[in-house]
């Protein structure tokens, strides 16, 4: 008996969980399963797979996150494809298609889930619990993802762990030199290499941020990114703003990924540790035994310290732990983050507290409130309120904690933001755009001021 599969999926575009559908529709017997692909927003590169291996393609071009079309085109697509197996790929078919099939369906729900989806927000959590109820199964490609969501509550004994598989490319004989010259790449250069889709959740920017601060302790170090997505503009625009675009290459996609990957880590985290090589991965992502690996590794090396010490430990390709705050302190100064000095972290707090009360007496008119006057209101047209002196002094504290409060939540967010800013940028800033503004809204030289709630 031939089992009718419907799989869907959001796109068909170059990335991980893209090739896994590609690869299962592609080549899965057709003497057992009849296969239908469904695509909900647009096809892609992998739709030429699918063609060369006859296995018909559905796209319903969903143009919003919430499109009322594409979700009956969906409920059309199950009624006249008589499936026996949904089978659902990433966050919105999972969502749409446990939507489109019901409470009670006829046929089976199961559910892929690619990473551990840290970055869902609390209503897109409370919708997996509550769509739990139709799934038959969920699947994960890792032990982390399959205990990730056994702890958002979905029945443990419905949880399954297939890893991802792939062929595995036959070896190339190039040199390292060669493979580097065809990214621009001078011979001899240490490289840090990242393969994957461009998308937000990769979490990109962060290694864009940490090759910034690499290149303060060596020059001979090169980012190459290998692979597309929606996010390639805004990181080319951030290597611009960091400064490290000279040090750092978009391949875009490449076929010939594995050659370049031949002459870097192994292809394994174990391997990895054993040669000694330079790791950098999410912590989400790992499971406990490669957690364990990985502190024990870092523990080895704690007894490193300084840029000399780092650039011998990147020499040798090994791991840094715990010391590397110490070089990152001599590239940054003061603006390093401790957490372990509880004096230090305490003086933190009363610099950020300190230059929020300086910058609200400079720039944002101190304890000023709009058309108070120490006898109460005054508002344009001759209208008044006029209220006692301990309110007048109340009101100027609470408008003065008020600014100093927004000044501390403009610093969090930059330095929650911002690897590092230049001494230089801080005076172009102040000196080109806050000072102006300041003086241009002074009562003194301008009748009418520009902006009543920062008059001084």
């Amino acid at each position: 008996m031939t089992i009718r599969l419907l799989l869907l999926i959001p796109t068909l575009d170059r990335s991980g969980a893209e090739k896994q559908f590609a690869l299962l529709a592609s080549r899965l017997p057709r003497d057992e399963f009849e296969v239908h692909v469904a695509a909900l927003t647009r096809g892609g590169p992998y739709e030429a797979d699918l063609q060369a291996a006859d296995v018909p393609l559905t796209i319903l071009h969903k143009r919003w996150k919430c499109d009322p079309f594409a979700y009956a085109r969906l409920r059309r697509v199950l009624a006249e494809f008589q499936r026996d197996i949904l089978h659902t790929w990433l966050v919105a078919a999972n969502a749409y298609g446990r939507l489109a099939a019901g409470k009670n369906p006829s046929f089976k729900t199961i559910v892929s889930e690619r990473c551990v989806d840290t970055w869902k927000s609390g209503w897109q959590l409370s919708l997996d619990r509550r769509l739990a109820p139709r799934t038959s199964a969920l699947i994960g490609n890792s032990n982390s993802v399959a205990d990730f969501y056994r702890q958002q509550g979905f029945p443990a004994d419905r949880l399954e762990v297939i890893s991802n598989g792939i062929a595995i490319p036959s070896a190339t004989n190039i040199a390292r030199d060669e493979i580097l010259a065809a990214f621009n790449i001078p011979p001899g250069a240490k490289v840090v290499g990242f393969v994957g889709r461009l998308a937000r959740q990769k979490r990109v920017k962060d290694l864009i941020w940490s090759m910034q601060l690499l290149r303060q302790l060596t020059d001979n170090v090169y980012f190459l990114i290998i692979g597309n997505g929606p996010e390639r503009a805004r990181l080319e625009e951030l290597t611009r703003q960091l400064q490290c675009n000279d040090v750092t290459r978009f391949a875009g996609h490449r076929d010939d990924a594995f050659a370049a990957l031949e002459h870097g880590a192994p292809r394994h985290f174990g391997g990895q540790v054993a040669q000694r090589r330079i790791i950098v991965a999410q912590g989400a992502e790992l499971g406990p035994q490669q957690r364990a690996l990985v502190d024990r590794v870092f523990l080895h090396h704690q007894h490193l310290v300084g840029a000399e010490a780092l650039e011998s430990v990147l020499d040798r390709g090994g791991l840094v732990g715990h010391e590397f705050a110490h070089v990152i302190e001599r590239c940054l100064g003061l603006l390093v983050e401790w957490v372990e000095d509880d004096f230090l972290v305490l003086t933190d707090f009363l610099e950020t507290i300190v230059v929020a009360c300086l910058a609200t007496t400079l720039f944002f008119g101190g304890w000023q409130v709009p058309f108070l006057m120490p006898d109460g209101f005054h508002f344009p047209g001759g209208a008044e309120f006029l209220v006692s002196n301990w309110i007048y002094v109340l009101l100027g504290m609470a408008s003065f904690s008020f600014k100093v409060v927004v000044f501390c939540w403009i610093f969090m967010q930059l330095r929650w933001t911002v690897p590092r800013f230049r001494y230089d940028q801080l005076m172009s800033l102040g000196w080109k755009g806050l000072f102006p503004i300041a003086v241009a809204n002074d009562r003194d030289l301008q009748p009418i001021p520009l902006c009543p709630l920062f008059r001084r």
